[in-house]
């Protein structure tokens, strides 16, 4: 203890013994000063919440705190300039006349031209779920799918059941 701090202790202690109440108030005051603020070790939340089972929440993304918000300010200023825009797109469209409409119509026929072209594509994914379909609708194959869905979420419940029962102390 400083030299400050021990004066301040002492002197509280003699004003209490001597039964001054005002100046015991002083004392203590300034004692306090000296004190400073109590603060707790570094990473004592954490490792209280993981103590009592709790851990980082699921929700969390792991990586700079200023990531999620980065990414919402990007797709917000994206939104507003998109907003800002389409108008300016429809009003020079009409103040150009009737090159550009015919021009923007062209394009529109061979956007949608591919699309139709990239349609055939999703065949392989139609025949992939029709052949699924006709096996969930066996009864047999339910039972067994259903069965095994159940079977491995009652494991990862127990495993995770042991897994928080094995903690320690030394990994809060």
């Amino acid at each position: 203890m400083d030299r400050r701090r021990k004066q301040a202790l002492f002197g509280w202690l003699e004003a209490e013994r001597r039964g001054d109440e005002a100046a015991a108030e002083r004392a203590l005051n300034a004692f306090w000063r000296y004190l400073g603020r109590p603060a707790p070790r570094r990473g004592f939340a954490r490792r209280t919440l993981a103590r009592v089972g709790y851990g980082r929440p699921a929700w969390v993304l792991p990586g700079p705190k200023w990531l999620p918000r980065g990414v919402l300010a990007a797709a917000l200023a994206l939104v507003a300039v998109s907003v800002g825009l389409v108008p300016a797109f429809f009003v020079g469209l009409a103040a150009t006349g009737d090159r550009l409409l015919s021009t923007s119509v062209g394009v529109v026929a061979a956007l949608s031209e591919r699309l139709a072209h990239g349609l055939t594509a999703w065949s392989v994914a139609t025949r992939i779920s029709q052949s699924l379909v006709a096996g969930l609708t066996d009864p047999s194959v339910l039972a067994a799918s259903t069965a095994a869905l159940l079977m491995s979420l009652f494991a990862f419940g127990w495993l995770r059941q042991l897994l928080a029962l094995e903690r320690s102390a030394k990994h809060a």
